[in-house]
């Protein structure tokens, strides 16, 4: 929870997901633009996914990467709607707004918590190597 009263107002994917579908808000709620607190939320019984119709959904607090530029973020600690079939993340309006400001700071380096170091993989290398070239 971003500003204490849980998942009011619209859902949406999160940042970076296929953009293909829309805010599932209203499949998630069948009363359209009714606002929900948590409570309510884990009251419904009727939410599915839009995403794979699963119907296990829960609130937890997940971690996102993003590209900036050419540099790859990570936000720990994001409140988020998810999908215990295909685990599909719904973000609500707060929390989407919490992003965009860090993405419009531009991720500045001495707000981080931590650095991470990860590999990077070439899938041309695999190619090539499993061609023979």
């Amino acid at each position: 929870m971003v500003d204490g009263r849980g998942f009011g107002g619209r859902l949406r994917p999160a940042p970076g997901a296929r953009r293909r579908r829309r805010s599932v808000a209203a499949d998630l709620n069948p009363k359209r633009g009714a606002q929900l607190t948590m409570d309510q939320e884990q009251q419904q019984t009727t939410r599915t996914c839009e995403q794979c119709g699963g119907a296990e959904l829960h609130t937890d607090q997940v971690r996102s990467a993003f590209w900036h530029d050419d540099r790859l973020v990570v936000i720990e600690d994001v409140p988020a709607l998810v999908c215990g079939s295909c685990h599909e993340q719904f973000f609500d309006d707060a929390t989407v707004m919490l992003i965009d400001l860090l993405r419009g700071e531009g991720f500045p380096p001495e707000k981080a918590r931590g650095e991470l170091r990860v590999p990077v993989f070439s899938l041309q290398d695999r190619m090539r190597r499993n061609n023979g070239s």
